[in-house]
């Protein structure tokens, strides 16, 4: 750490130590959720969106929601999931979008229209991160299997309970994968 802050002064270190404290906290609060990032603007562009954030707010792993603009009386019913804006820092999207269960991507109506994706999805994907997004044909004829798709009400939570299955079955396999039925059989009768 001290390389990195070579050449800075002690409020520029506080600084910069403060945002990786930030970041840090903003990872420990996806951690399992469901994860939004954008601004609150993005909201009445985008006709899927509200539905989709009141659905990940109401589902067990419960939202999170990051980027500017969330504490305002159009977007109040979300405040209470509003952790704040990541700070820009190297590798603060992709840990934010790691940590948690699946990160909620939509597309501005208006480049939906005309066939395009919004840009949220290929770092979603990128940073091997779970993505629920709505569904159109285009965006599902890119991703194919890659992207869980909310095609109507009850969408995300199916979403969410696909995900939480997928992730379970991954967990059996990796742990069959270090020990065997006859070892994992011996592992569990010992923690009785």
């Amino acid at each position: 750490d001290q390389e990195r802050y070579q050449g800075l002064t002690d409020a520029e270190v506080a600084e910069e130590q403060q945002a990786d404290r930030q970041v840090d906290a903003a990872v420990e609060a996806c951690r399992g959720k469901i994860l939004y990032l954008g601004s609150a603007g993005g909201i009445m562009s985008k006709a899927t969106l509200p539905d989709m954030l009141r659905e990940a707010a109401k589902s067990r792993p419960g939202l999170v929601v990051m980027g500017f603009g969330w504490d305002s009386e159009e977007t109040a019913e979300f405040t209470p999931d509003w952790f704040g804006v990541l700070p820009h820092r190297p590798g603060a999207m992709a840990r934010v979008y790691g940590a948690s269960l699946a990160v909620l991507g939509a597309t501005m109506d208006v480049q939906r229209e005309y066939g395009m994706v919004n840009n949220r999805v290929f770092e979603v994907l990128a940073a091997g991160a779970s993505l629920i997004t709505e569904h159109f044909t285009e965006l599902e004829g890119l991703l194919g299997p890659r992207a869980c798709y909310v095609k109507s009400k009850g969408g995300v939570t199916s979403c969410i309970t696909e995900l939480e299955l997928r992730a379970k079955m991954e967990h059996a396999r990796w742990r069959r994968s270090i020990c065997n039925d006859k070892e994992l059989d011996t592992l569990a009768k010992l923690a009785e």
